[in-house]
């Protein structure tokens, strides 16, 4: 596929940490905080898994294929929940 794994990195709490500080901030405070999307199976968790989740993936599939891999996805997942975390931050402009 075409997708860059570059896509799918994002910067944790210790890198934000020090771009806060680069940029001038002090009392830095980040966390990592678990924000999982649980969802009831069938068209709402599909619809979620095409257009939050797997867009990047599903461009670069054939129209035909999409819903379909979607349901794959779907159908593997041991309970519909989605793995999310969320940067939880505070800092004071110094």
């Amino acid at each position: 596929m075409a997708n860059d794994a570059s896509e799918w990195q994002f910067a944790g709490a210790e890198d934000t940490t020090a771009r806060l500080a680069e940029a001038g901030f002090g009392q830095v405070d980040v966390q990592v905080v678990p924000d999982p999307v649980r969802l009831r199976p069938g068209a709402r968790l599909e619809e979620f898994l095409a257009t939050v989740v797997l867009g990047a993936v599903l461009r670069d599939l054939p129209e035909a294929e999409r819903q379909p891999f979607v349901r794959t996805v779907a159908g593997r997942l041991d309970e519909p929940v989605i793995d999310y975390v969320r940067l939880r931050l505070s800092a004071v402009r110094t």
